[in-house]
């Protein structure tokens, strides 16, 4: 490093292990968060596009109140029943994904391990 006049300043042992170790930290910092980026993205393009990955969708036949009203059009009474579709749960399982939440089954897809150990290897980086 030089100064001012041009004359090299010279770091001390203790300051070049704090540089390394700060350069260090960022180097590692910075390789997990991309690491967790990808992750990221590979889940979110693997999801179910129908239930956003959640393996349940809203019942149509009671719109998610788990139950229907059934009004008589000549005396105007109404009667509340558990819904038939959902039987009551408000969610059916999600037809696309049967459930499980991804896009493509695991079985089908190529990318991922067919045993994985680890969540890298899961989303096929591994």
């Amino acid at each position: 490093m030089a100064n001012a006049s041009g004359a090299h300043v010279g770091l001390s042992s203790t300051e070049h292990v704090s540089a390394g170790i700060l350069g260090g930290s960022v180097g590692v910092i910075g390789t997990l968060l991309g690491i967790e980026w990808k992750k990221y993205n590979v889940r979110q393009a693997s999801e179910c596009c129908y239930c956003r990955g959640s393996g349940h969708l809203v019942c149509g036949q009671c719109l998610g109140t788990g139950e229907l009203t059934l009004v008589n059009a000549v005396t105007n009474k109404s009667i509340s029943l558990g819904c038939p579709t959902c039987s009551g749960m408000t969610y059916i399982t999600c037809i696309n994904c049967k459930g499980d939440g991804r896009s493509v089954p695991n079985f089908l897809n190529r990318k991922t391990s067919r045993d994985p150990e680890d969540e890298l290897e899961e989303i096929g980086m591994g």
